[in-house]
Protein backbone atom coordinates (compact mmCIF):
# COMPACT_ATOMS: atom_id res chain seq x y z
CA UNK A 1 0.00 0.00 0.00
CA UNK A 2 2.72 2.66 0.80
CA UNK A 3 4.97 1.54 -2.13
CA UNK A 4 1.60 1.98 -4.29
CA UNK A 5 0.93 5.80 -2.48
CA UNK A 6 4.46 6.45 -3.40
CA UNK A 7 3.93 5.33 -6.73
CA UNK A 8 0.77 7.84 -7.77
CA UNK A 9 2.33 10.87 -5.95
CA UNK A 10 5.30 10.34 -8.00
CA UNK A 11 3.09 9.51 -11.32
CA UNK A 12 1.14 13.06 -10.35
CA UNK A 13 4.66 15.10 -9.74
CA UNK A 14 6.26 13.91 -12.53
CA UNK A 15 2.85 14.52 -14.53
CA UNK A 16 3.13 18.36 -13.16
CA UNK A 17 6.33 18.93 -13.89
CA UNK A 18 6.37 17.53 -17.47
CA UNK A 19 2.89 19.66 -18.44
CA UNK A 20 4.08 23.15 -16.26
CA UNK A 21 6.86 23.42 -18.94
CA UNK A 22 5.29 21.90 -21.73
CA UNK A 23 3.05 25.13 -23.18
CA UNK A 24 6.38 27.53 -22.75
CA UNK A 25 7.73 27.21 -26.15
CA UNK A 26 4.18 26.78 -28.12
CA UNK A 27 3.06 30.37 -26.28
CA UNK A 28 6.50 31.79 -27.26
CA UNK A 29 6.42 31.03 -30.66
CA UNK A 30 2.66 31.53 -31.65
CA UNK A 31 2.98 34.68 -29.95
CA UNK A 32 5.93 35.78 -31.83
CA UNK A 33 4.13 34.56 -35.19
CA UNK A 34 1.00 36.28 -34.16
CA UNK A 35 3.28 39.73 -33.67
CA UNK A 36 5.17 39.17 -36.30
CA UNK A 37 8.09 39.23 -33.78
CA UNK A 38 11.53 37.42 -34.45
CA UNK A 39 11.28 34.31 -32.69
CA UNK A 40 12.30 34.19 -28.98
CA UNK A 41 14.46 30.92 -29.60
CA UNK A 42 15.50 29.09 -31.87
CA UNK A 43 14.97 25.19 -32.82
CA UNK A 44 17.93 23.98 -31.79
CA UNK A 45 18.06 25.75 -28.48
CA UNK A 46 14.64 24.41 -27.80
CA UNK A 47 15.72 21.02 -28.15
CA UNK A 48 18.45 21.63 -26.01
CA UNK A 49 16.52 22.87 -23.01
CA UNK A 50 14.34 19.62 -23.48
CA UNK A 51 17.63 17.68 -23.11
CA UNK A 52 18.52 19.63 -19.98
CA UNK A 53 15.51 20.08 -18.11
CA UNK A 54 13.20 17.57 -19.27
CA UNK A 55 15.29 13.98 -19.42
CA UNK A 56 17.54 14.63 -16.30
CA UNK A 57 14.94 16.03 -14.12
CA UNK A 58 11.66 14.35 -14.34
CA UNK A 59 13.48 10.92 -14.48
CA UNK A 60 15.01 11.86 -11.33
CA UNK A 61 11.84 12.82 -9.96
CA UNK A 62 10.27 9.57 -10.34
CA UNK A 63 12.66 8.23 -7.39
CA UNK A 64 11.40 10.84 -4.96
CA UNK A 65 11.30 8.23 -1.52
CA UNK A 66 7.72 9.63 -0.58
CA UNK A 67 5.98 11.72 1.71
CA UNK A 68 6.79 11.18 5.50
CA UNK A 69 1.87 11.03 6.15
CA UNK A 70 1.79 8.68 2.94
CA UNK A 71 0.59 5.99 5.53
CA UNK A 72 -1.64 8.22 7.39
CA UNK A 73 -4.08 9.68 4.40
CA UNK A 74 -7.58 8.30 3.97
CA UNK A 75 -7.44 5.76 0.88
CA UNK A 76 -7.78 7.19 -1.99
CA UNK A 77 -11.09 6.59 -4.51
CA UNK A 78 -10.69 4.44 -7.68
CA UNK A 79 -12.07 7.78 -9.34
CA UNK A 80 -9.21 9.93 -8.05
CA UNK A 81 -7.13 11.97 -11.12
CA UNK A 82 -3.98 12.31 -11.31
CA UNK A 83 -4.45 15.65 -12.24
CA UNK A 84 -6.91 17.42 -9.72
CA UNK A 85 -7.44 20.69 -9.11
CA UNK A 86 -4.35 21.85 -7.40
CA UNK A 87 -2.36 20.27 -10.04
CA UNK A 88 -4.40 21.93 -12.77
CA UNK A 89 -3.82 25.19 -11.09
CA UNK A 90 -0.03 24.85 -10.95
CA UNK A 91 0.11 23.69 -14.91
CA UNK A 92 -2.80 25.85 -16.50
CA UNK A 93 -2.77 29.16 -14.38
CA UNK A 94 1.04 29.44 -12.75
CA UNK A 95 2.56 27.60 -15.84
CA UNK A 96 0.32 29.57 -18.41
CA UNK A 97 0.81 33.21 -16.91
CA UNK A 98 5.04 32.48 -16.28
CA UNK A 99 4.99 32.12 -19.75
CA UNK A 100 3.08 35.17 -21.11
CA UNK A 101 5.82 37.37 -18.60
CA UNK A 102 8.03 35.65 -20.61
CA UNK A 103 7.30 36.26 -23.52
CA UNK A 104 6.39 40.22 -22.19
CA UNK A 105 10.16 40.58 -21.17
CA UNK A 106 11.30 39.04 -24.82
CA UNK A 107 8.93 41.75 -26.20
CA UNK A 108 10.82 44.64 -23.49
CA UNK A 109 14.16 43.34 -24.51
CA UNK A 110 13.39 43.38 -28.15
CA UNK A 111 11.43 47.03 -28.37
CA UNK A 112 13.24 48.93 -25.13
CA UNK A 113 16.94 47.73 -24.68
CA UNK A 114 19.71 47.87 -26.70
CA UNK A 115 20.91 44.14 -26.66
CA UNK A 116 21.46 42.20 -29.80
CA UNK A 117 18.78 39.47 -31.05
CA UNK A 118 21.39 36.88 -30.20
CA UNK A 119 21.73 38.00 -26.25
CA UNK A 120 18.00 38.64 -26.15
CA UNK A 121 17.64 34.90 -27.39
CA UNK A 122 20.13 33.80 -24.84
CA UNK A 123 18.15 35.20 -21.62
CA UNK A 124 15.08 33.82 -23.03
CA UNK A 125 17.14 30.65 -23.69
CA UNK A 126 18.60 30.36 -20.11
CA UNK A 127 15.10 31.48 -18.46
CA UNK A 128 13.88 28.60 -20.23
CA UNK A 129 16.21 26.06 -18.55
CA UNK A 130 16.62 27.28 -15.51
CA UNK A 131 13.16 27.41 -14.70
CA UNK A 132 12.91 23.62 -14.39
CA UNK A 133 15.80 23.53 -11.77
CA UNK A 134 13.90 25.92 -9.45
CA UNK A 135 10.00 24.21 -9.89
CA UNK A 136 11.18 20.65 -9.20
CA UNK A 137 11.96 21.51 -5.82
CA UNK A 138 8.90 22.98 -5.57
CA UNK A 139 6.94 19.99 -7.06
CA UNK A 140 8.77 17.37 -4.71
CA UNK A 141 5.88 17.83 -1.88
CA UNK A 142 2.60 18.83 -3.23
CA UNK A 143 1.12 18.41 0.90
CA UNK A 144 4.42 20.51 2.28
CA UNK A 145 5.94 24.09 1.92
CA UNK A 146 8.85 23.96 0.20
CA UNK A 147 10.88 25.68 3.66
CA UNK A 148 9.69 22.62 5.46
CA UNK A 149 10.98 19.35 4.01
CA UNK A 150 14.69 18.57 2.15
CA UNK A 151 14.71 19.28 -0.51
CA UNK A 152 18.02 17.06 -0.90
CA UNK A 153 16.98 13.95 0.23
CA UNK A 154 16.58 12.79 -3.68
CA UNK A 155 20.11 12.45 -4.61
CA UNK A 156 19.31 11.65 -8.64
CA UNK A 157 17.48 14.78 -8.17
CA UNK A 158 20.48 16.94 -6.92
CA UNK A 159 22.64 14.93 -9.43
CA UNK A 160 19.95 15.48 -12.27
CA UNK A 161 20.29 19.09 -11.24
CA UNK A 162 23.77 19.60 -10.87
CA UNK A 163 24.36 18.47 -14.64
CA UNK A 164 21.27 20.10 -16.02
CA UNK A 165 22.98 23.18 -14.80
CA UNK A 166 26.22 22.21 -16.09
CA UNK A 167 24.42 21.88 -19.67
CA UNK A 168 22.41 25.27 -19.54
CA UNK A 169 25.72 27.26 -18.08
CA UNK A 170 27.76 25.36 -20.84
CA UNK A 171 25.58 26.47 -23.68
CA UNK A 172 25.99 29.90 -22.70
CA UNK A 173 29.86 29.76 -22.12
CA UNK A 174 31.57 27.59 -23.94
CA UNK A 175 32.27 29.41 -27.27
CA UNK A 176 31.80 25.72 -29.12
CA UNK A 177 28.36 25.64 -28.04
CA UNK A 178 28.46 29.44 -28.21
CA UNK A 179 28.25 28.39 -32.10
CA UNK A 180 25.67 25.52 -31.94
CA UNK A 181 23.08 27.01 -30.49
CA UNK A 182 23.63 30.38 -31.61
CA UNK A 183 24.09 31.97 -28.09
CA UNK A 184 25.78 34.52 -26.16
CA UNK A 185 28.21 35.03 -22.88
CA UNK A 186 25.52 36.71 -20.31
CA UNK A 187 26.28 39.26 -17.73
CA UNK A 188 26.07 38.53 -13.57
CA UNK A 189 23.09 40.94 -13.91
CA UNK A 190 21.57 39.33 -16.98
CA UNK A 191 21.77 35.45 -14.31
CA UNK A 192 20.62 37.75 -12.08
CA UNK A 193 17.57 38.84 -13.95
CA UNK A 194 17.47 34.73 -14.95
CA UNK A 195 17.26 33.44 -11.32
CA UNK A 196 14.99 36.02 -10.16
CA UNK A 197 12.29 35.17 -12.55
CA UNK A 198 12.90 31.17 -12.23
CA UNK A 199 11.85 32.73 -8.48
CA UNK A 200 8.78 33.85 -9.17
CA UNK A 201 7.86 30.58 -10.51
CA UNK A 202 8.30 29.17 -7.03
CA UNK A 203 6.22 31.70 -5.23
CA UNK A 204 3.53 30.97 -7.81
CA UNK A 205 3.47 27.14 -7.21
CA UNK A 206 3.93 27.66 -3.17
CA UNK A 207 0.57 29.94 -3.37
CA UNK A 208 -1.02 27.24 -5.36
CA UNK A 209 -0.23 24.73 -2.96
CA UNK A 210 -0.89 27.44 -0.05
CA UNK A 211 -4.40 28.05 -0.99
CA UNK A 212 -5.35 24.35 -0.98
CA UNK A 213 -3.62 23.42 1.79
CA UNK A 214 -5.79 25.93 3.61
CA UNK A 215 -9.11 24.75 1.47
CA UNK A 216 -8.92 21.30 2.51
CA UNK A 217 -7.74 22.30 6.40
CA UNK A 218 -11.29 23.98 6.20
CA UNK A 219 -13.00 21.40 5.17
CA UNK A 220 -11.90 19.12 8.03
CA UNK A 221 -12.70 21.60 10.61
CA UNK A 222 -16.03 22.27 9.29
CA UNK A 223 -16.72 18.80 10.39
CA UNK A 224 -14.77 18.21 13.52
Amino acid sequence: IKHGRIAFDNIKKVTIFLLYGSFTELILIASSLMFRLPLPVTAVQILWTNLAEDSLPNVALSFEPGEPDVMKRPPLKKSEPILDAEAKSIIFIIGITTDILLFGLFVYLYHFSSLELEHIRTIIFAKLGIDAFFNVFSIKSLKTPIYRYNIFNNPYLVAATIAGLFLMIGAVHVPALNALLGTVPMTLKNWGVVAGLAALNIIGVETVKWFFRKRALSVVEKYV
